[in-house]
C-alpha cells in the first residue's frame, strides 16, 4: 500500500523508516507492505488514508480515472471507454457511458454559476462606468468656459486632453485601490463568518492574477469612460463657450445627445440587472421550498471509528455498532437513530441496480432502468421523518433469517405496478446485473416483498 501524507503523520508520526513495514488488514487478514508515502495535498477520494492495488472479481463498482493523450477530447474518451466495456461485457448491452473532466468530477459543474456571477458583476461594473462617464461629461461641460479660456491663451488640443486624462486616471486609480481594500476586508469577513464545512478556506486569498485583472479593468474604464469625454470636451470650439448664449446655459445638440444616450444606457443596464436579480431571488426561493421528501432540520450525521484489533470480525463489529446506536438513542434530545451506509449528497452513482418485478418478461427486464437503493435501519423513516403512504416501514424483526422485505418510493411503485396496489408485490435485483465474475452474494438477488410505499426523496442530489 501507499500511505497518504496525513496517515503517515497521524498514524506513524512521520517515521521515515515506515517504508517496508507490513500491516495486517482487519477481517480479511491480508498482509500489505508499505511501499511509499504520497505527497501532501493528494486527497482523492477525499479523506483517503492509503491506496492498495485493485483486485478483480470482488464485486465492487468502480470508476475509471484516465489521463488523456494530448489532443484527446472527453467525447472521444467516452466513446472509446464504451467500446472497451462493450467488448469485455457484451451481455451488458450498454446504451451509453458517462465521462467528465477530473475538475468537474471533484468540484461539480460550477461553470454556469460562475458565468452568471461574472455576467452580473460585469453588468454592475458597466453601470458604474456609465455613471462615472456621465459625471465626467457633466464635469467637462461645466468646465467648458475654463477650457475655452485655456485654448484662447495658447494651450493646444493635446494639453487639454492630457490634463483631463490625468484627472480621470487619478480618480480611477483611487477607485481601484479602494476596491482592492474593500475586497481584502470582505474576504476577512468571509473567512470569519464562513460555515466550518466550507472546503478549501485556507486557499481563499487575494491572488496576484486577480489584482492584475483589477488593474486591467481600471485601465480600460479610464480609456472608455474618462478619455472619450475628455476628447469631446477638448474638441469644442474655443469661441463657442465664450458666447453669451453658451454662458447662459445653452448646450450643443451633440452633447445633449451623448448625455441622453448615457442616461438611457444606464437605465437599460439597471433594468437588466434588476431583472436578473429578481430571477435569482426567485430561483433561490424555489430551491428553499423544494420538496425533499424528508425533514432536514435537526438532522445530524455522525462518523464513528472502531478498534479493528479488538473488533476483528464482522459479528463483533456489528455488535459494537448496535451498542453505539443504543447509547446515542439514550442521549437527551435524540428522538431517533438509524445506521446508514453512505452519507447524503455524495452524488447519484452510489448504490443502484436494475430491478426486476415478478411477472415481467425478459424483454421488460432488459429495458428496466437502474433504481437507486438505500440500505436502512429500523428507524430510518422515523429519523428522516419520511411519511409512510402505504403499508409499514422497516422493523427490528426484519433481520437475517426473516422474510426479506423492501420499501419502495412512489416513482418505483408507479413504474412497476401502475394502477395496482404495490403492497404484497415481489421484486429483486435482476440477476442479469451479475456479469463477468462481479456477482455479489446470492442474497442480493433474492425476491423481496413490498411492505410499504414512501414519497420520493432527494437524498443523493437535489436534481433527482
Amino acid at each position: 500500500m501507499v500511505l497518504s501524507y496525513g496517515a503517515w503523520q497521524s498514524q506513524f508520526g512521520g517515521d521515515p523508516s515506515v517504508v517496508g513495514r507490513q500491516i495486517v488488514w482487519p477481517y480479511t487478514r491480508v498482509t500489505y507492505a508499505i511501499v511509499g508515502v504520497a505527497r501532501p495535498g493528494l486527497d482523492y477520494p477525499i479523506g483517503v488514508g492509503c491506496w492498495t492495488p485493485f483486485e478483480r472479481g470482488d464485486g465492487r463498482q468502480v470508476l475509471a480515472v484516465a489521463r488523456l493523450a494530448p489532443g484527446a477530447s472527453i467525447e472521444a474518451a467516452r466513446a472509446e471507454f464504451l467500446s472497451i466495456v462493450d467488448r469485455l461485457e457484451p451481455a451488458s448491452k450498454l446504451k451509453g457511458a458517462a465521462a467528465e473532466t477530473f475538475t468537474t468530477a471533484v468540484l461539480g459543474d460550477v461553470r454556469p454559476v460562475l458565468l452568471a456571477l461574472t455576467g452580473a458583476v460585469a453588468l454592475l461594473l458597466l453601470i458604474a462606468c456609465v455613471n462615472v462617464g456621465n459625471l465626467f461629461l457633466v464635469r467637462a461641460a461645466s468646465r467648458a468656459g475654463e477650457l475655452a479660456v485655456r485654448r484662447a491663451l495658447g494651450a493646444d488640443y493635446g494639453d487639454l486632453v492630457r490634463q483631463l486624462v490625468v484627472e480621470s486616471a487619478l480618480v480611477a486609480a483611487g477607485g481601484g485601490m479602494l476596491g482592492i481594500a474593500c475586497a481584502g476586508g470582505l474576504l476577512r469577513v468571509l473567512l470569519v463568518s464562513a460555515p466550518p464545512g466550507l472546503p478549501r478556506l485556507d486557499e481563499v486569498r487575494l491572488h496576484g492574477n486577480l489584482l492584475g485583472v483589477a488593474i486591467g479593468v481600471t485601465t480600460i474604464s479610464v480609456l472608455l469612460f474618462g478619455v472619450l469625454p475628455a476628447l469631446a470636451a477638448a474638441r469644442v470650439n474655443s469661441a463657442s463657450p465664450l458666447r453669451l448664449d453658451a454662458r447662459s446655459g445653452t448646450e450643443t445638440r451633440r452633447r445633449r445627445r451623448v448625455r441622453a444616450w448615457l442616461v438611457a444606457s444606464q437605465v437599460a443596464l439597471a433594468l437588466v440587472m434588476l431583472a436578473g436579480a429578481g430571477l435569482l431571488a426567485r430561483s433561490l426561493r424555489r430551491l428553499e421550498q423544494l420538496e425533499l421528501g424528508y425533514r432536514a432540520e435537526h438532522l445530524s450525521v455522525a462518523w464513528v471509528a472502531w478498534n479493528a484489533t479488538k473488533y476483528d470480525s464482522p459479528d463483533k463489529m456489528l455488535g459494537w455498532g448496535e451498542q453505539v446506536e443504543r447509547r446515542i438513542q439514550s442521549l437527551p434530545g435524540v428522538t431517533a437513530v438509524t445506521p446508514i451506509l453512505v452519507p447524503p449528497f455524495l452524488g447519484p452513482n452510489i448504490w443502484h441496480a436494475p430491478i426486476e418485478a415478478e411477472g415481467q418478461t425478459s424483454t421488460q427486464v432488459e429495458a428496466t432502468m437502474d433504481v437507486p437503493i438505500e440500505s436502512a435501519g429500523a428507524q430510518y423513516f422515523r429519523t428522516f421523518d419520511i411519511p409512510l403512504l402505504r403499508g409499514r416501514g422497516l422493523l427490528e424483526a426484519d433481520r437475517e433469517g426473516a422474510p426479506e422485505v423492501v420499501v419502495v418510493s412512489q416513482s418505483v411503485a408507479r413504474r412497476f405496478w401502475p394502477g395496482q396496489d404495490p403492497i404484497g408485490q415481489s421484486m429483486r435485483i435482476a440477476p442479469s446485473s451479475a456479469r463477468g465474475g462481479t456477482a455479489g452474494p446470492s442474497a442480493m438477488y433474492h425476491w423481496r416483498t413490498v411492505v410499504g410505499v414512501v414519497p420520493d426523496t432527494r437524498l443523493r442530489q437535489l436534481r433527482q
